[in-house]
């Protein structure tokens, strides 16, 4: 459970690094979005040390994805052909279908650019 547990707040620091322009953690000064993508790689480190099967295969998969927003190449691709072409794992968004409480109908994300 522990190894699923930093899975999830690996894909949570991914997601803050995919929407966000900065990173603000812990009331430290405005620092540059990878911050959230390198929390994210040391949160799938974690579960893959931690986790097994599926949880440890789709920590592979997610952290090739992180390293690829960073800009390391060589690792996302070292990480990406370990995963087998027919791995799938799916995780859960959110349990509330067809309502509008997810903020994609946010006004605060209108014409947003990061730069």
């Amino acid at each position: 459970m522990l190894g699923k547990a930093y899975l999830w707040a690996g894909y949570a620091c991914r997601l803050l690094g995919e929407n966000f322009c900065d990173a603000v953690i812990d009331g430290v000064p405005r620092e540059p979005r990878s911050v959230y993508y390198e929390r994210a790689i040391a949160r799938f480190d974690e579960a893959q040390r931690l986790g097994s099967g599926d949880v440890a295969m789709a920590v592979v998969a997610a952290r090739a994805s992180v390293k690829a927003f960073l800009g390391d190449w060589t690792g996302a691709v070292a990480d990406a052909t370990s995963v087998p072409d027919d791995f799938v794992f799916n995780m859960p968004y959110h349990s509330t279908e067809g309502t509008t409480t997810r903020g994609r109908t946010s006004p605060y994300r209108k014409g947003r650019r990061c730069g």
